[in-house]
């Protein structure tokens, strides 16, 4: 919901944007790091260690995002 919410307050329609759900945190946190998605949304502390180690994309930490 968090993250809908910040895409509709950037003008974009959440469900017109691909997601990915079959795949784990540590999963979506390596593809990041290989360049293969540009936004991820994770639970903390992984987007904060993402965020930390430089990593190009874009990491969202939304723990009440679930739907």
């Amino acid at each position: 919901m968090a993250l809908r919410e910040d895409l509709r307050r950037a003008s974009l329609d959440p469900d017109a944007l691909p997601r990915i759900t079959d795949q784990t945190m540590a999963d979506i946190t390596a593809a990041l790091r290989r360049g293969e998605f540009d936004v991820v949304q994770l639970f903390q502390p992984l987007a904060e260690k993402l965020i930390a180690a430089g990593t190009r994309g874009r990491a969202q930490a939304s723990p009440y995002d679930l739907d």
